[in-house]
């Protein structure tokens, strides 16, 4: 499978004005711990296997997190972010990816991800690193949310299955700039 790949430097924390969030939401930074691997109300995986990474050391910084925007106790969007690992061997040590990127179908159309978006550029450091974001092609709206978010193409991607698992898959940068 092909996927186009964004990337996007990270800017200076104190020049990142941020916005606030609704009065009904909460937002919040997640990390695992060994006592609690998975975050309140999300399934096992890809959760669970992300929060091994985190304890086990294969990603290369202990950066894993997940953006969550709770409305009236409710989970209503959430963010992922991964470190650079093997599975992404064009990311250097310190830059993070925002995946698995996912807001309530009642809830759309009203900025969360953008929200939420603007929340992990605040937190995240300095232009040191870069931020990647990976979608499918036919995924329109993602294309919108990385755009719209100041993300530039940086080319396309392809899904190649390691060991027969899609869990293992490595990503191969295939082209740069416009695909």
């Amino acid at each position: 499978m092909i996927y186009f790949l964004y990337r996007r430097a990270l800017p200076d924390p104190a020049r990142s004005p941020l916005p606030d969030p609704p009065a009904d939401c909460r937002i919040r930074l997640w990390r695992p711990t060994w006592r609690r691997p998975l975050a309140r109300g999300l399934a096992g995986m890809p959760f669970l296997a992300w929060s091994l990474f985190h304890g086990l050391g294969v990603f290369r910084t202990r950066d894993y997190a997940l953006l969550l925007i709770h409305r009236d106790g409710r989970l209503v969007h959430r963010t992922c972010l991964l470190p650079a690992h093997f599975r992404f061997p064009f990311m250097a040590p310190g830059d993070l990816q925002a995946a698995g990127i996912w807001t309530d179908p009642g809830q759309r159309g009203q900025g969360l991800a953008t929200l939420a978006m603007a929340h992990l550029l605040a937190h995240l450091g300095g232009p040191a690193r870069t931020l990647w974001y990976l979608t499918r092609l036919d995924n329109l709206e993602s294309i919108h949310l990385a755009e719209k978010c100041g993300y530039l193409l940086a080319g396309r991607v392809v899904r190649q299955p390691r060991w027969g698992s899609r869990l293992l898959a490595t990503f191969r940068l295939e082209t740069t700039g416009e695909p």
